[in-house]
C-alpha cells in the first residue's frame, strides 16, 4: 500500500472510533430517556423582585416641512407637560435659515431657544415644559426696501416624556 492510503484509511477508522464513542455517550450529555427531568419550579419567593415599567417616550418629528418666510409650528405635547426633552436633530434650509430655531417654554414661565442645525442635545431632566415651538425663517434680508418671504424646509426629532401632574 502506497503512503496516501495508509493515511487515509487510519483517518476513516479515527473517524469512526469518535463518532461511536460519541454515540455511546449522547445520553450523559443531553436529557434523554431513563434520566430525570429538570425541575421548572419556582425558587424565588414571591414579591421578591419588583418590575418597575420604563418611563414612556414620545417623539416630535417633521420631515422637510416646507414654509416660505416665517412660520411657527406649535408641537403638541401628550399629557400637560414635557420632561426630560431630548432633540435628537434640527435642520433648516433657505437664505438666512441659521436664525430658525426651538423655543421651549418652561414651567415657570421662561423660555430657551436652541438654534438650528443642533442634534444630540439634552434640554434639563428636572425642568418640565409646556411647549415647545419649532419656528422656521427663511427671508431675504434689506437694508432699504422690505424683507422679501424665500422658502425653505425644516427638519426636526425631538424625543420628551410627558407628564400629567
Amino acid at each position: 500500500m502506497t503512503n496516501h492510503i495508509r493515511s487515509f484509511l487510519w483517518g476513516v477508522v479515527c473517524a469512526v472510533f469518535l463518532l461511536a464513542g460519541g454515540f455511546f455517550t449522547w445520553d450523559t450529555y443531553f436529557d434523554g430517556p431513563g434520566q430525570t427531568p429538570i425541575s421548572t419550579t419556582n425558587s424565588i419567593p414571591p414579591g421578591t423582585v419588583i418590575i418597575e415599567p420604563l418611563p414612556t417616550y414620545r417623539t416630535l418629528n417633521g420631515i422637510n416641512v416646507s414654509f416660505k418666510g416665517k412660520a411657527d409650528f406649535q408641537q403638541a405635547i401628550a399629557g400637560r407637560y414635557a420632561q426630560d426633552i431630548r432633540i435628537i436633530s434640527f435642520r433648516a434650509t433657505g437664505e438666512n435659515a441659521e436664525e430658525s430655531s426651538i423655543k421651549i417654554v418652561w414651567e415657570d414661565g421662561t423660555t430657551e431657544i436652541v438654534p438650528a442645525g443642533v442634534s444630540e442635545r439634552n434640554l434639563g431632566a428636572e425642568k418640565r415644559a409646556k411647549q415647545i415651538i419649532v419656528r422656521g425663517y427663511s427671508m431675504h434680508e434689506r437694508k432699504v426696501f422690505r424683507d422679501s418671504a424665500k422658502s425653505g424646509t425644516l427638519n426636526w426629532e425631538i424625543h420628551y416624556q410627558p407628564i400629567d401632574k
